[in-house]
């Protein structure tokens, strides 16, 4: 789970229903958002696809209890990605963005020339925001993506700028893996700023279950 402001994620938002829209199979009956936080993305699939069942899944009992009280065409649970609550090749696709997750989960659960679809960090995402916590920024490294029993079938990158207010881009760093390091005055000072701009940098993959 990870800080939704829509501001921030609606442009991220809208090209993941589109690019799931044009690949999606047109039998398609089940899609999965693992991580799926308060459902800021599971919402909006459920809305674009009504003939699909959209389930959300998080370990977090706090934002399934929001989400499902936002999102009632959606099927919500709380659960661990690792061990998915669901039976053999009952997915035609998840939606797995930043969450962990175990690899033969994924392959099991999905059906054959299903879907997983990811998103991870580019080198540039949230730049600006490490220079406030870090005296050297080191760029995100890009890694290979590797699914056992997938085919990687396409990836895209996205970026662009976000304009936070001091409050938006206090709650953005309290997300982030390297909060803990970010002092008391660093949180000050954003919370102080009137707008902090703050690039974003995202890699969208999708990988196709291989026929066995």
């Amino acid at each position: 789970m990870f800080y939704q402001c829509p501001l921030c994620h609606q442009p991220l938002q809208a090209a993941l229903l589109q690019h799931i829209h044009r690949v999606l199979a047109p039998q398609a009956q089940a899609l999965l958002d693992i991580g799926c936080g308060e459902g800021y993305y599971t919402g909006a699939l459920a809305e674009a696809l009504p003939a699909v069942q959209m389930f959300g899944l998080d370990i977090s009992k706090a934002a399934i209890q929001r989400a499902a009280k936002r999102y009632t065409a959606v099927e919500l649970c709380v659960a661990s990605s690792r061990r998915l609550p669901f039976g053999d090749v009952t997915l035609d696709g998840i939606l797995k963005i930043y969450a962990p997750c175990d690899g033969e989960e994924l392959a099991r659960t999905v059906k054959p020339q299903g879907l997983v679809i990811t998103v991870s960090p580019g080198p540039r995402h949230l730049y600006q925001l490490k220079a406030q916590v870090y005296d050297a920024v080191m760029l995100h490294p890009i890694k290979a993506e590797v699914l056992p029993g997938f085919t990687l079938q396409a990836e895209h990158t996205l970026a662009y700028e976000m304009s936070l207010g001091g409050d938006e881009a206090a709650a953005l760093l309290q997300m982030t893996p390297f909060a803990w390091r970010a002092s008391q005055a660093v949180k000050q000072q954003l919370l102080d700023t009137e707008r902090f701009a703050c690039e974003t940098d995202f890699i969208i993959r999708f990988h196709q279950r291989d026929v066995e």
